[in-house]
């Protein structure tokens, strides 16, 4: 799953790099477009991480080793 993050975030990096190169020549339909998917996409991420950081929680409180005695 992290290779795939990885990649993810390679493509999305250079699709930022692309919309910066479109809008200084004025292309806006192509750089709304790839601003979407790149909110897309960091939407995306952000959702992951929580949703990893919650999945880590209930571990710890399902095997007791982060309930404080």
């Amino acid at each position: 799953m992290d290779a795939l993050n990885l990649l993810r975030a390679v493509l999305v990096g250079f699709a930022l790099i692309a919309t910066m190169l479109l809008a200084t020549r004025g292309q806006w339909i192509p750089v709304t477009v790839l601003s979407v998917g790149i909110a897309a996409h960091l939407a995306l991420f952000v959702h992951q991480q929580a949703a990893r950081r919650r999945q880590r929680a209930r571990a710890l409180r399902i095997d007791g080793r982060g309930v404080s005695a």
